[in-house]
């Protein structure tokens, strides 16, 4: 079940036999990609060093306690069509980001979760509220604009500003007349011509 604003999220359970441990989030994602393509059943995953679990203002899973926090998390599926015309599919927990220059162009941020390096990019973003959070930085935003907006990110008050638009949706479709480069979780897929996005609620449970 999603969450609710002002609900509780997660409870503490007694760590699972059949927990399956990870060492960060990329793995985590491979994972979830193959998963889901053989249609295999959710099972209980812990990830050690985790940029996701900057939603619960920790680092990552700990092992050595008896109880561990247990929470839902949505994924979100990607379908990918490259320069090629060939399309694919991935399953990522965190973001995408969309993008040829941090400095210059238009940006497309999609997240599940709103910390990129320390960053909180997508302030009202949750990874259990069954909705993708994204970012539109407009190509038009000046080089001084995208650095006071970067200084600003780190509290998350760079919103709201013209040159930025917020928005959550189930889904998302990035279609762009050219080309950029995806970033999933900071492993990079090459060159886009359109990206599909749509959330997975309740896609897989993960131990803390």
């Amino acid at each position: 079940m999603v969450i609710k604003r002002g609900e509780d999220w997660g409870h503490r359970v007694l760590q699972p036999d059949d927990l399956l441990v990870f060492e960060n989030d990329v793995h985590v994602n491979e994972y979830l990609t193959k998963q889901f393509q053989s249609s295999l059943p959710n099972q209980s995953i812990a990830i050690l060093n985790s940029n996701i679990a900057r939603s619960l203002g920790m680092n990552g899973s700990d092992l050595s306690v008896e109880k561990m926090l247990k929470t839902s998390f949505d994924a979100i599926e990607v379908e990918i069509s490259d320069c090629d015309d060939q399309i694919s599919c991935e399953i990522f927990l965190g973001n995408a980001l969309i993008r040829n220059s941090w400095r210059r162009g238009a940006i497309t941020g999609v997240f599940n979760t709103s910390f990129i390096a320390g960053r909180d990019w997508a302030p009202r973003a949750h990874p259990n509220d069954g909705k993708l959070d994204v970012l539109l930085i407009d190509e038009a935003m000046s080089l001084r604009q995208r650095i006071t907006a970067y200084r600003l990110s780190r509290s998350g008050s760079h919103l709201p500003h013209p040159h930025l638009k917020y928005l959550q949706s189930q889904s998302y479709v990035a279609n762009d007349p050219e080309t950029a480069i995806l970033t999933l979780d900071s492993v990079e897929f090459g060159a886009v011509k359109r990206c599909s996005f749509r959330v997975i609620p309740d896609a897989v449970s993960i131990y803390w």
